[in-house]
């Protein structure tokens, strides 16, 4: 078990995976200010294995076991984590059995178009190269031979995208996020920038976190260069 899990429970677009990299450096991790060209493994280790392990739902308390002997195995005693738990509400309250893990729900009302553009542009869309092959190799374990093929073939010709790769269903309406612990505004952390210092000040006091100028200025200055490509 970990000293301190935090489980970001958001909807793909809403800047989960930064939020859980940008938690974790407060723990010392590197943060991650492009989260699909540098992923850390161990931080979105649920998600990525969800989308490849046909029991995770049924298993999940095996695997959950997993990602904690892989954390001890790195030496990593708090983390943040990504995870969609809005798929599996049922994991909350096995998640729960951790007396060390924490919940912060990415609340996006009213910025869906921003969230669901940013999901396209930066996920969807996105041309899969060389430096995304172990990825690739990753999320084709347990695909049939023809899939496997197809992806190859169209990696080869560089036109290979994480739509094809990983078939989601472009449905973006806002998701009922199960979590019931602390809740933070996607408008004071990606929109709304006077408010964030605020947010963030809360945010640390409910984690029991030390605030840390560097990295609050780490998230504006990234989350401000990401407004202006929404």
């Amino acid at each position: 078990m970990t000293e301190q899990l935090i489980v970001v429970d958001y909807q793909e677009g809403a800047g989960g995976e930064f939020i859980a990299s940008w938690l974790s450096a407060h723990f010392g991790q590197t943060l991650q200010t492009n989260l699909q060209a540098n992923p850390n493994y161990l931080q979105k280790w649920l998600n990525s294995h969800s989308l490849t392990q046909p029991d995770w739902h049924s298993n999940f308390e095996k695997y959950l076991e997993k990602f904690f002997q892989e954390c001890t195995q790195h030496n990593i005693q708090r983390i943040a984590v990504s995870y969609h738990l809005y798929k599996y509400p049922e994991h909350v309250e096995i998640l729960k059995k951790n007396s060390t893990v924490r919940f912060v729900r990415v609340n996006c009302n009213n910025h869906q178009t921003q969230i669901n553009n940013d999901y396209c542009r930066k996920v969807l869309n996105r041309v899969l190269g060389p430096n995304d092959f172990a990825e690739i190799k990753f999320m084709l374990q347990n695909q049939s031979q023809e899939k496997i093929n197809h992806c190859l073939s169209m990696y080869k010709k560089n036109q290979l995208t994480y739509q094809q790769l990983v078939p989601i269903q472009r449905n973006f309406e806002l998701k009922k996020l199960p979590s019931q612990d602390i809740e933070i505004m996607y408008e004071d952390f990606f929109v709304d920038f006077d408010r964030t210092p605020a947010a963030y000040q809360t945010l640390c006091s409910q984690l029991q976190l030390t605030p840390n100028a560097q990295l609050l200025d780490a998230l504006i200055d990234r989350n401000k260069k990401n407004l202006q490509h929404s």
